[in-house]
């Protein structure tokens, strides 16, 4: 079926529009997990399939070109040439097998809002560069660098025989080991050529792609600057003192939730062993934390490693989502109260109300739809409403409109607010960041 039935769109970021609400437009059709590219969904470009499925967001945002994704409910997706679907004069239409749904503008997008979108697209084009092309997180402080890769980036022709060194914000890192383990284990600016790959550390265990430092590659008489990815950009180099009570809370958390069970034994198909999770129990358990607000559920591991950090001195365990996944949660802790619901809405935050009986709370964790404007909206209403001690955000720098929040909640709360990886690597790996914000001691 076709033709009538619709789905509005929106502007997201960049290159990256998005519809929601396509889980009720196919029911029972399965999207993409972290487990399986499961979907069967396809992005039609004037009745044409656009090239690329299955695409990290951060990838359709950066580089768009006709990459989507079909995740939970929604449906990321990016013009074949990076032009606004607002006025390019094409169809978009999702399609499984016969079903068939066309997409149409939000009644928002007034031509005024238009305009601006694609003056903000001229821009994101003219910036867009996929640092994650040649640099990428290896694992713990190693970073990887296609030395190839970056070169044709740069139009810079190497061989493997050509000199090498690297330098960061002009100081030349000497520490050369021969093993990545030694790189990954022990940071502090050591680094590993495995051509075409250079494995490093920063100088510090920050993550390099958003520290804000400048790295030069020197290959023969060839001089290649790494470039910023566009979330240090956003971020700068405003790396900020962390407080004292926050770095001991961040250490001892760590320390605490690593003898923590956090994923239920019986459960081997839904729940993922996020590294972060371990983090999270100690967290609670270190902080006494018996009243504890979760905005965004999805298969319910967060959740239940919270409630392993409480133990018997959980109280209330909130936990909220607009889509219903978790569905073998409350099988396991019968105590956690999930809601199903857009957190930003009023009858989904006057349940939470309910819920906490209008008492503030100890720790609200924000890991909700990934963008500036959701992820502010959800933290400004439950930290106005709920006053939580400890304020949790995950994916902190996952793209550019996260760093940007980021970046002003540093701002606004100084050396009271650090990304918890900065101090503990271990918290959680790969480039996404963990977020905490100590509100009140």
């Amino acid at each position: 079926m076709s033709g009538n039935v619709t789905l509005n769109f929106r502007y997201e970021e960049r290159f990256c529009w998005i519809a929601e609400g396509v889980a009720e437009a196919f029911p029972g059709e399965a999207a993409d997990t972290m487990q399986a590219y499961g979907s069967r969904l396809v992005v039609l470009e004037d009745g044409v399939a656009l090239p690329s499925p299955h695409q990290p967001h951060s990838e359709i945002r950066s580089l768009g070109a006709g990459r989507y994704s079909h995740w939970a409910g929604t449906v990321r997706f990016a013009t074949s040439d990076n032009s606004s679907p607002l006025d390019n004069g094409r169809k978009y239409t999702l399609a499984i097998g016969d079903h068939r749904v066309d997409l149409i503008a939000a009644a928002w997008l007034t031509p005024d809002r238009a305009r601006t979108i694609a003056r903000q697209l001229e821009h994101w084009t003219g910036m867009a560069v996929d640092v994650s092309r040649f640099l990428r997180h290896e694992r713990r402080h190693a970073w990887r660098l296609d030395l190839e890769a970056l070169a044709e980036w740069a139009g810079v022709a190497i061989n493997r025989t050509d000199a090498f060194a690297l330098s960061e914000d002009g100081h030349v890192l000497d520490a050369c080991v021969d093993d990545v383990d030694q790189v990954a284990q022990l940071g502090g600016g050591r680094w590993c050529l495995r051509y075409p790959h250079v494995f490093f550390s920063g100088r510090t265990i920050a993550n390099v792609k958003v520290n804000g430092c400048r790295y030069v590659v020197r290959l023969g008489a060839a001089e290649i600057a790494v470039p910023l990815s566009l979330s240090a950009l956003a971020l700068g180099k405003a790396r900020r003192p962390v407080a004292p009570a926050l770095r001991r809370m961040i250490e001892d958390a760590q320390a605490v939730g690593s003898s923590i069970q956090v994923i239920p034994p019986q459960v081997c198909d839904g729940y993922e062993a996020g590294d972060y999770y371990h983090f999270l129990a100690g967290l609670v358990r270190q902080q006494g934390c018996r009243r504890v607000l979760e905005i965004g559920t999805r298969l319910g591991g967060s959740a239940w490693a919270m409630a392993q950090g409480m133990g018997s001195t959980q109280e209330k365990l909130v936990t909220v989502d607009i889509v219903d996944a978790a569905l073998k949660l409350e099988q396991f802790d019968p105590r956690i109260c999930r809601i199903v619901g857009d957190a930003a809405a009023d009858p989904t935050v006057r349940a939470v109300l309910e819920a906490f009986d209008y008492q503030p709370i100890d720790l609200l964790f924000v890991d909700s739809a990934h963008d500036y404007p959701s992820t502010l909206a959800h933290f400004s209403i439950f930290d106005a409403l709920l006053a939580p001690r400890v304020v949790v955000f995950d994916d902190i720098v996952l793209c550019e409109s996260m760093a940007r929040l980021w970046a002003d909640l540093t701002a606004l709360y100084g050396d009271a607010a650090a990304d918890a990886t900065w101090v503990e690597p271990a918290v959680r790996s790969g480039e996404c960041g963990f977020g905490i914000i100590l509100r009140r001691p």
